[in-house]
């Protein structure tokens, strides 16, 4: 995925309106992933209370991931993640690609 983004006025990045579920993604903002996390959502064909009610957290939790809000615990992160099943590897700084 290109790293094209737009900037809102708080100099946030903006996430991209369709995200590629199908290739690594480069997670360098929150919206990255919040992004990747609805479009695997709204792929499966699930709104946010359906999805939110499946794996136990509230709308505005799930909301705000996808969001890119600040704040998001990560064990719910990685909790939401699983559900969908990304998987999220992390590779040291200078790292070449994921296998």
């Amino acid at each position: 995925m290109s790293e094209s983004h737009s900037q809102n006025r708080g100099g946030r990045p903006l996430a991209r309106a369709e995200v590629s579920t199908q290739a690594p993604l480069r997670v360098q903002h929150a919206t990255n992933l919040g992004a990747l996390v609805r479009a695997e959502r709204v792929g499966r064909g699930l709104n946010q209370a359906e999805m939110a009610a499946r794996i136990g957290v509230s709308r505005g939790l799930l909301a705000g991931l996808e969001r890119g809000d600040r704040g998001v615990r990560l064990d719910l992160v990685l909790q939401v993640l699983a559900d969908l099943g990304i998987e999220l590897v992390a590779f040291p700084s200078g790292a070449h690609k994921a296998p």
